[in-house]
Parts: C-alpha cells; sequence; structure tokens
C-alpha cells in the first residue's frame, strides 16, 4: 500500500509555507501528485525519488 502526505505534511517535512507547493503544482514543478476530487497528495515514493533527483553534492 501506498503512503500520501498531504500539501501541509510536506511543507512540514521540507520547512516550506504550502503555497509554494500550491505554485509549483501550478508551473508544473515539484514532486509527482495526484488528485482525488479537491484533495492533492503526495506518494512517498514520489516524494523519495524528487530528493534524490534533487540532492546536490560538492561538484
Amino acid at each position: 500500500m501506498t503512503d500520501f502526505l498531504t500539501p501541509d505534511e510536506l511543507a512540514e517535512r521540507w520547512k516550506l509555507h504550502a503555497n509554494t507547493l500550491n505554485i509549483w503544482r501550478m508551473n508544473g514543478t515539484g514532486p509527482e501528485y495526484i488528485k482525488v476530487g479537491q484533495s492533492v497528495r503526495y506518494p512517498i515514493e514520489a516524494i523519495e525519488t524528487y530528493e534524490r533527483e534533487n540532492t546536490k553534492g560538492n561538484e
């Protein structure tokens, strides 16, 4: 079973304002999400993939 985070939960995880996630969704950026009715949910797998792909090291 896939676990999901709400926008508020993800914003708290990343120490962002939830509106930042709204803007990212409108711009087509940020992690993948699903919408069920009016509810937005972020699959944990998509969040972890996004974190891995956007982790920058000393290059």
